[in-house]
């Protein structure tokens, strides 16, 4: 799924009513951030120009033809760096350089960091629901409050944020929002709503 769909005006409006519903059935207090990237990987852009570079130098010496030497060494040098920016524009290209466990390991970072940037780790009850999706890393980290700890929500809990989980690589927004869906009717039940809640966070999709 593009990042120009999951940034759109369309798929922001989407998410916004589907927290607002969440937020109508149960005492919870859920922000989305949806961000283009959590990790710097300028490494990884570095490892494909090395290659790149490494390719040139072989074609330089092993090609059937001579060379002049006086230009080479910029040529390789101007071709290293090139290579290194087309990498870091190419969100495909840049992930082949990079684990999956990393990935993993800079958007679970990334989204503890927001809880407490945020403030969702500041509410009245600790209701607090960080759902944090990062676009190059193809991955979604959920990060609860005391107050709705997974092990609170029971098996039905635990498949709808498990959806959540695996939105950004099978569904998209349509899938993320059903997904807030099915965890608002298990929070409607493990931790309803009150007659003197006020919403603390803001409903909208957070950058």
């Amino acid at each position: 799924m593009s990042e120009r769909h999951w940034l759109s005006d369309e798929a922001k409006a989407s998410v916004e009513r589907a927290i607002q519903e969440l937020e109508m059935q149960s005492a919870a207090e859920l922000v989305v951030t949806v961000r283009r990237i959590s990790g710097h990987y300028r490494d990884a852009d570095l490892v494909f120009a090395a290659l790149t570079a490494f390719v040139a130098i072989l074609f330089y010496v092993y090609f059937p033809i001579t060379f002049p030497d006086d230009p080479v060494p910029p040529a390789i040098l101007l071709l290293f760096l090139a290579s290194a920016f087309f990498c870091s524009q190419i969100a495909w290209l840049r992930r082949l350089f990079v684990s999956k466990a990393r990935l993993r390991r800079e958007t679970e970072r990334a989204a503890r960091a927001e809880f407490f940037a945020q403030g969702i780790s500041a509410t009245r009850g600790r209701s607090g629901l960080l759902v944090y999706v990062s676009l190059f890393e193809r991955e979604v980290e959920v990060v609860c409050d005391i107050a709705v700890s997974q092990a609170l929500l029971g098996a039905s809990g635990e498949q709808a944020i498990s959806r959540l989980y695996r939105s950004v690589k099978e569904g998209g927004v349509t899938a993320l929002t059903s997904a807030l869906a099915a965890l608002g009717g298990v929070l409607s039940q493990s931790l309803p709503r009150l007659s003197d809640d006020t919403n603390e966070l803001p409903d909208r999709v957070m950058p």
